[in-house]
C-alpha cells in the first residue's frame, strides 16, 4: 500500500478541508486587490447565506408528530429540498425521507414516494392525497410551498437565500471599498529623487500633527549641490478624493434585508423607513408580509388536513413564538395573523410599526 493510502485512511475527512485551505492560504496574493476582494466577497456571501438559512429553519413550530421523527430535520428538509416524504410504521419507524414522487396521478400529485435516503432505499409508498390511495402502508409529501405541477418546479428556498446573499454580500462588499477609500491618499510625481526625503519628512510631520511644518522654499542637496525649482513647482500632486457612500449603502443592504425579510413573512419596517411611512403603507406592508407568510404556511396546513383524514390524529404547525429578554425589555415574537401581523414589541397592543423583526 502506498503511503498516500495509508495517510487516506487514517485521515479524517475534516483534515482534508483545513489541510487544504491552509495550502491555499499559502498560495493566495493577498496583494493583490483582486484576490482580497473576492475573499471579502465569499466570506460576506457565506455569512449572509448562513444567517437567511438559519432564519428560515426557524419559521415554524410542530406539535403532535411522533418522538421519534426529528422535527428541526423536518423543516432543514422543507427549505433546502422543497419537499419531504413522510410515513409511519415502517420497519425504521416513523421516518421522513428525501425522494421523488412517481407516476403522476389526477391534480399533478405523484401516486407514489420512491426514498433515495443513503439508509432507507428500500423504502417506498403510495401517497394519500384526500381519500385517494388510502392503504395501510400509504404516506405523505410535505412542501415547502404551493406547487401546481408537483415537485417540476423548484420549491426550495436556497434560489431565494442565494440571491439575497448574493446582493448583499455585493453591497457590504462594495461598502468596504468606498470606506476604505476615504483614506484619500496622494499620488506625488517628481523629477528628481532628492525630493524623497523631504516630502517624507514633510508626511512623517503631517502625520504626527505637527502644529508648524517648516520647509525650504529652494532645496539643496548634501554637499551643496542646488536643486533646480522650488518644492511647489517640483510635485504633481494627484488627489483621489472619493465621495463617502457608506450611509447610502447601508440604507440599501437594510431595503435588501427587509425585502428578504418579507419573503419570509416576517415584519421588517425598520427604523429608517418607519419614520416615513403612512398609516395606509404600514398597513400594506403587513398585508404583504401576511401573504408571503400564508405561501408558506398553507402548504404545511394542507399536510396536517391530510394526515387528520387518513389517520384521525392531529398535528398541528404554526408561526414561530417565543419572548426574548434583553437588557431593554421582553419581546415577543408574536403569531402573524390579518390584524397585527407579526411584531417584535414590548407592548401587546403596538401597532405594526412600532416593531422590527430583523
Amino acid at each position: 500500500m502506498s503511503t498516500n493510502r495509508k495517510r487516506n485512511r487514517n485521515t479524517k475527512p475534516d483534515d482534508y478541508s483545513n489541510q487544504a485551505w491552509k495550502k491555499h492560504l499559502k498560495e493566495v496574493d493577498f496583494q493583490n486587490p483582486l484576490i482580497y476582494q473576492r475573499i471579502r466577497y465569499d466570506q460576506y456571501f457565506t455569512h449572509y447565506f448562513n444567517w437567511l438559512q438559519q432564519i428560515a429553519y426557524q419559521l415554524f413550530e410542530w406539535d403532535g408528530f411522533p418522538d421519534d421523527v426529528p422535527k428541526n430535520y423536518l423543516e432543514v428538509m422543507l427549505h433546502d429540498k422543497g419537499y419531504v416524504g413522510y410515513v409511519e410504521e415502517t420497519k425504521y419507524g416513523n421516518i421522513l425521507v428525501n425522494g421523488v414522487g412517481q407516476s403522476i396521478g389526477s391534480y399533478n400529485i405523484p401516486t407514489s414516494f420512491q426514498a433515495s435516503d443513503r439508509f432507507f432505499k428500500s423504502v417506498s409508498f403510495p401517497v394519500y392525497y384526500f381519500g385517494r390511495y388510502d392503504f395501510p402502508n400509504s404516506g405523505f409529501i410535505i412542501k415547502n410551498k404551493t406547487d401546481h405541477n408537483h415537485m417540476i418546479g423548484d420549491l426550495s428556498s436556497l434560489a431565494t437565500i442565494r440571491m439575497y446573499a448574493t446582493r448583499l454580500a455585493f453591497i457590504k462588499t462594495i461598502s468596504d471599498i468606498n470606506l476604505n477609500t476615504q483614506k484619500t491618499p496622494y499620488f506625488l510625481t517628481y523629477d528628481d529623487d532628492l525630493l524623497v526625503e523631504e516630502v517624507q519628512r514633510l508626511f512623517t510631520n503631517v502625520d504626527g500633527n505637527s502644529p508648524v511644518i517648516m520647509t525650504k522654499a529652494v532645496l539643496n542637496e548634501k554637499g551643496g549641490k542646488q536643486l533646480g525649482g522650488q518644492l511647489k513647482d517640483m510635485l504633481s500632486v494627484l488627489d483621489l478624493k472619493s465621495p463617502y457612500l457608506v450611509d447610502k449603502l447601508e440604507t440599501q443592504k437594510q431595503k435588501e434585508w427587509d425585502e428578504a425579510m418579507s419573503c419570509f413573512g416576517l415584519m421588517n419596517i425598520s427604523q429608517y423607513k418607519k419614520e416615513r411611512m403612512t398609516k395606509s403603507e404600514s398597513e400594506a406592508n403587513v398585508q404583504q408580509v401576511v401573504a408571503m407568510q400564508n405561501a408558506l404556511l398553507k402548504p404545511r396546513q394542507e399536510f396536517c388536513d391530510l394526515y387528520h383524514l387518513k389517520t384521525q390524529k392531529t398535528i398541528t404547525v404554526k408561526p414561530f413564538t417565543d419572548t426574548i429578554e434583553t437588557e431593554g425589555g421582553s419581546y415577543e415574537f408574536t403569531k402573524m395573523d390579518g390584524n397585527t401581523g407579526g411584531i417584535l414589541s414590548t407592548n401587546p397592543n403596538s401597532t405594526p410599526s412600532q416593531g422590527v423583526i430583523k
